[in-house]
């Protein structure tokens, strides 16, 4: 479990209790969203500067944002690589090959990490993928490469497919705009589980989106799984259950 303002990294054992797998440095001062890429034991994470660092005469100074790579065995920092352009990092999805998406909230872009590369790529940009005051937020990837984004403000969902040519964006219909979509993943059934932040109503929701990348002639099916939470972010799937922060 990681934190917005703090780089500080929580491990929950089976028994229930609650260790620091990672204390944060000055590199690392946030872990807003986490991604384990269990194949090759790392822990890939975002750290955006919420709170900056005051100083003497008041003023903040907000640090660039980045994203990083932990040894899930040791802790051990990896990687630390820089947002391009000013970019907020907000959540990522791993492919097969180790290679990282990461959503930006500021500009409306989803970058590309390939394994061994050391500096994001724009793997998609479209203007489409912008809302305010919140842009991409949470990003899912199938398992034959077509990528889910959502717009944390916007409400929307779309889908990127990758070509030889380039990516395609289009927006997926659903019956009803999401409020405040976040994180997000498929389920082993290729169902897509969304969070819904709901900051305005209070109600946050877990929803599934059944076939969600199948051509449909109706709008998409919005199936509430849990509801009543506050605030949900994130989430991830292991051992048929859902985990949800």
């Amino acid at each position: 479990m990681g934190s917005v303002t703090s780089g500080k990294i929580l491990q929950v054992q089976p028994n229930g209790r609650i260790e620091t797998f990672f204390p944060g440095n000055n590199e690392i001062f946030a872990a807003n969203s986490l991604r384990l890429d269990d194949q090759r034991g790392i822990l890939w994470g975002a750290s955006s500067d919420f709170l900056g660092v005051r100083g003497a005469d008041g003023k903040v100074t907000r640090r660039p944002h980045r994203i990083f790579a932990l040894d899930i065995r040791t802790g051990k920092v990896l990687r630390v690589v820089l947002m391009p352009d000013g970019g907020f990092g907000n959540d990522m999805a791993i492919d097969p090959k180790g290679g990282v998406y990461l959503t930006d909230s500021n500009r409306p872009r989803i970058y590309y990490l390939a394994p061994g590369a050391k500096q994001l790529q724009v793997w998609a940009e479209d203007d489409r993928l912008r809302s305010q005051p919140v842009g991409l937020a949470g990003i899912a990837r199938a398992a034959n490469g077509i990528v889910v984004v959502g717009l944390f403000s916007g409400g929307r969902l779309f889908k990127v497919t990758p070509s030889p040519q380039g990516t395609q964006v289009d927006a997926i219909s659903l019956q009803r705009s999401i409020e405040n979509p976040d994180g997000m993943v498929f389920a082993p059934d290729g169902s897509l589980l969304v969070l819904e932040g709901a900051i305005a109503s209070g109600n946050g929701r877990l929803l599934c989106i059944r076939d969600i990348l199948t051509p449909a002639s109706q709008p998409k099916a919005i199936e509430v799984l849990a509801d009543k939470m506050e605030s949900p972010v994130n989430l991830t799937v292991a051992d048929r259950q859902i985990w949800v922060t």
